[in-house]
């Protein structure tokens, strides 16, 4: 994927797109500019599999993520798109030397 760059505010700053179409190693997000990506999940990337509508989530550290659309958009609020600041692509590992996982 490309640079970070959350788009919407929940209790954090995430990226989040609607999954156009789910396949056994990635899925079709839409982007606000009405093109389409595909974002590589690794095997096992959730107990409930990802469904066409649902968005896929990403957070500053790199996790993915996804949820049903209508229970994140009742509490996501969508970030100003002049307010939307490309970050760095994560470089935090999820679970650091210790293996105590990234708060």
């Amino acid at each position: 994927m490309t640079a970070f760059a959350p788009n919407y505010e929940t209790r954090k700053r995430v990226e989040a797109h609607p999954i156009a179409s789910v396949g056994a190693k990635a899925v079709l997000v839409e982007l606000p500019n009405g093109d389409t990506r595909s974002v590589a999940v690794p095997p096992g990337f959730s107990a409930r599999p990802p469904a066409v509508g649902d968005m896929l989530v990403r957070y500053a550290d790199g996790y993915l993520s996804h949820c049903p659309a209508d229970v994140f958009l009742r509490d996501a609020t969508a970030i100003a798109p002049e307010r939307v600041a490309v970050v760095e692509e994560p470089r935090v590992p999820r679970f650091p030397l210790g293996g105590r996982p990234h708060p």
